[in-house]
């Protein structure tokens, strides 16, 4: 019986030995063909294992980081972006994870790499447009207003367009453009906004009256279809014309 219970734990042992070492090898080949970068290293910061990938990103060969400390920092776990120099001195954004696991006997930690230099570039290039676009608009002497959605809820106002119609740039957020203007041009311009939003590229100049606290104020008012923080919008631009109506009855 003993000798029995020997041979099935002797097989159940060989067993599990293979099946722990087909995990192994579906874990490497897992690592191995990852897009991202990845890295195991020791507590310490010793560096276990690296896939190709970290090759491509960092431009260092395995043999370079491997049981040497490693470049980065990585004994704390969570996200953070950092910033990477190249073995060619180039610089590049990647965003890393870590998280504590272990690698054979030893406490380690496993970061992934995921390159998104291009993407903080263009995050950089939108801000900086829309700066630009802020700075043009804030002082621009018509009103421009950005609306979103199928109501045309108000967005972005200039400083112009909250003189024009007498409330607040904070305020106008609660508003939409069709409940500035006067109930006739609301009800017309439901259906020249919906127009551009299903497609037209822009609508033609029109005249409306936006509507104040006391009185109307006539503009004319031209919209095209345009992004605003990667959503469709329209942007709006108003000019007032009460001067030029007033001259053109006297």
């Amino acid at each position: 019986e003993l000798q029995l219970l020997n041979e099935q734990l002797e097989e159940r042992v060989i067993e599990r030995t293979r099946q722990l070492k087909a995990s192994e090898a579906k874990y490497r080949t897992l690592l191995e063909t990852s897009a991202d970068a990845i890295v195991v290293a020791g507590i310490n910061g010793t560096v276990y294992f690296t896939n190709k990938a970290v090759e491509t990103l960092f431009g260092l060969k395995s043999e370079e980081l491997i049981d040497k400390p490693f470049i980065v920092p990585v004994a704390e776990s969570g996200m953070r972006d950092i910033e990477i120099i190249r073995k060619n001195g180039e610089k590049a954004i990647a965003e890393m994870r870590a998280v504590k696991t272990t690698w054979g006997d030893e406490e380690t930690y496993i970061a992934t790499f995921r390159e998104i230099t291009l993407r903080k570039r263009m995050e950089e290039e939108l801000r900086e447009s829309e700066e630009n676009f802020r700075a043009l608009a804030d002082n621009a002497n018509d009103g421009i207003v950005i609306t979103s959605g199928p109501f045309g809820a108000i967005t972005y106002a200039n400083r112009r367009f909250s003189e024009m119609c007498g409330h607040t740039v904070d305020e106008l957020h609660d508003f939409s453009i069709s409940g500035l203007l006067s109930p006739n041009d609301a009800k017309d311009s439901n259906g020249f906004f919906k127009d551009l939003l299903d497609g037209a590229h822009c609508l033609d100049q029109q005249e409306v009256y936006i509507r104040r606290k006391n009185d109307q104020l006539p503009v004319e008012l031209v919209a095209s279809r345009t992004l605003w923080h990667w959503q469709n919008a329209l942007i709006i631009i108003l000019r007032d014309i009460a001067e030029r109506k007033k001259r053109a009855e006297e």
